[in-house]
């Protein structure tokens, strides 16, 4: 039972019926108590009067003016029957009021019904003893009367009948009075809700506002809709306003974001492809000298095997000989091999970081592996700066990974230490480490001591195209694709920790299998 209306009425109807029941059952209890005065007034006189009326005739045995008394005291209704009874307790006359209301006579007491008073019969001049000297006066006899409650129990109840009816014609009135005066005040409230919802279904300005109920109650809150959906309505056309500048706005930062967009990509590439060259020409420095020696080895091996020969020819072999130009082939193909097998090394893992870094595969691999791949690549470049590496890398740690994306992010880091971390000094370590963190996870750390990072520059470091070396060949793009792959690709994250004139470490939590799908690809990737 939401509704107001419906609560005030049955809450009016409630009060009322408590109330008038309140009184009504006043007024019955005190209907009740008169009825039984009357009732116990009656049953005494008619039992005095007997006791005076009916002992002479009694003694006398004079039946016929005995059931004339009978008779007249069983005029009241109450009165439903009457025994006289001898001192053997033997009916001497009797008399009953039958269904129909009539009197007869009759000696059958158990016909009799009501409620009996026994009272005994002296002889005239004689009152009723006490009971002291009930035994020195004996009664001449007794008499019997039965009184009946039915007129009071009906009495009572068609004064109930009669309350109850006043009580609901009462309760009908009130309900007809309270839907008329309620409706005089909802109305006005139900025009107001049609308004709102109104107001809430269609566009304000197709809204009308509110007439004058000419009620006082009512029209102060009608003006104060209508105020409302005036000052709605400007507030609509002011957002409209600032909707269709933020529309334009908006357009023309999608504009430059898809400029911005283009421009990034191209630095990106411009970046890729500065760092490719940076590779290749430290490869090839770093070949020079494998294959230099190897070319040296070989030549001097066909210088030996030539001077050989002819030795051979103009004077014949010789033991000693024979046994230098073995010596001699000996340490030229031991130079050789060992020339192309560093060579090969490197153009291994220059071939596997390629790869890597350029097609995001998952697969199975030792993190120390990975990490030695990487410094071999940056060797060369390492190598004509007075900086050192070290690393502590358990050679049980496992991942089912992307490397290419985290071998571009250690690149990057150490990168990032040498041009950053030591400009302008002449020494410096970068120590890189791993150790399990969690189930499943890892913490690789890569830490120099170098300067560190400016207080107000390490909340924008992974900003892309953040650079504190604009103009000097630095994009601002390095640790921004960094965290981007550690976040996106490898499923971690990538946190710094740096102080000035101390130091930078850079902290990457890593889960041993990453989750997600290969980078640049649909397809889903199986652990």
């Amino acid at each position: 039972m939401y509704s107001i209306r419906v609560r005030l009425t049955v809450l009016f109807i409630i009060v009322t019926t408590l109330t008038l029941g309140a009184f009504g059952f006043y007024a019955q209890s005190q209907l009740s108590r008169d009825l039984e005065t009357r009732f116990s007034q009656l049953q005494t006189d008619v039992a005095s009067r007997l006791q005076i009326n009916l002992p002479a005739p009694l003694w006398n045995f004079d039946v016929p003016i005995i059931e004339r008394i009978i008779t007249a005291e069983m005029s009241p209704q109450e009165v439903r029957g009457i025994f006289v009874l001898d001192s053997k307790s033997e009916i001497v006359a009797g008399a009953l009021r039958n269904i129909e209301g009539k009197i007869v006579a009759s000696t059958l007491e158990k016909e009799a019904i009501g409620v009996p008073i026994k009272v005994g019969l002296y002889p005239p001049r004689v009152k009723e003893p006490s009971s002291s000297d009930a035994s020195k006066t004996p009664p001449l006899g007794h008499v019997i009367v039965y009184f009946s409650r039915d007129h009071i129990e009906q009495a009572l109840r068609a004064d109930l009948l009669r309350k109850t009816l006043e009580i609901l014609a009462v309760d009908a009135l009130l309900v007809l009075a309270l839907t008329f005066s309620l409706r005089m005040v909802f109305r006005p409230l139900a025009r107001l809700r049609d308004a709102l919802f109104e107001l809430a279904r269609q566009e304000s300005e197709d809204v009308k506002e509110l007439p004058d109920t000419r009620r006082v109650e009512f029209d102060a809150v009608i003006k104060g809709f209508n105020e409302t959906l005036r000052k709605l309505k400007q507030v609509i056309a002011r957002r409209t306003q600032a909707e269709d500048a933020a529309r334009a706005s908006a357009e023309e930062t999608r504009l430059a974001l898809d400029q911005l967009k283009s421009a990034q990509e191209e630095l990106v590439k411009s970046g890729k492809m500065a760092a490719l060259g940076s590779l290749v020409a430290g490869i090839a420095h770093e070949l020079n000298t494998p294959l230099g020696n190897g070319l040296m080895a070989v030549s001097t091996l066909r210088e030996k095997m030539i001077a050989f020969k002819l030795q051979i020819l103009e004077k014949g072999a010789s033991r000693r000989g024979f046994e230098n130009f073995l010596a001699d082939v000996e340490v030229a193909s031991d130079i050789a091999l060992r020339s192309l097998d560093r060579s090969a090394k490197l153009v291994s893992s220059f071939k596997q970081i390629s790869v890597d870094q350029t097609t995001s595969h998952r697969g199975l691999f030792k993190l120390h592996e990975l990490a030695a791949d990487i410094l071999t690549i940056l060797q060369p470049t390492l190598k004509r700066t007075p900086y050192r590496i070290e690393t502590s890398i358990a050679e049980s740690i496992e991942m089912n990974s992307f490397p290419g994306p985290l071998g571009q992010v250690l690149t990057n880091l150490i990168n990032n230490a040498v041009i950053h971390g030591f400009d302008g000094r002449d020494h410096g370590v970068i120590t890189i480490q791993a150790e399990p963190w969690t189930e499943g996870h890892l913490i690789l750390r890569v830490k120099d001591d170098g300067k560190g990072i400016a207080t107000n520059n390490l909340p924008k470091i992974f900003d892309p195209f953040f650079t504190t070396k604009l103009g000097q060949g630095g994009s601002g793009l390095g640790l921004h694709i960094s965290h981007n792959s550690v976040t996106q690709i490898l499923g971690g994250t990538l946190n710094v920790h740096s102080q000035p004139g101390v130091g930078t470490e850079f902290e990457l939590d890593l889960p041993l299998s990453a989750p997600g799908m290969a980078f640049g690809t649909d397809r889903p990737v199986n652990p």
